[in-house]
């Protein structure tokens, strides 16, 4: 499963269901954001 292609509120779901560490979720953003780049 690519994490980064889902929509920042249901990444938020998916951490907090998960219980998931605010580092993981920050080092999912930059993955995201950077996937966001390569698009463009």
């Amino acid at each position: 499963m690519n994490l980064a292609s889902f929509s920042t509120p249901q990444i938020k779901h998916i951490f907090r269901a998960c219980s998931l560490e605010q580092d993981v979720f920050d080092a999912l953003m930059l993955v995201k954001a950077l996937k966001e780049v390569q698009v463009l």
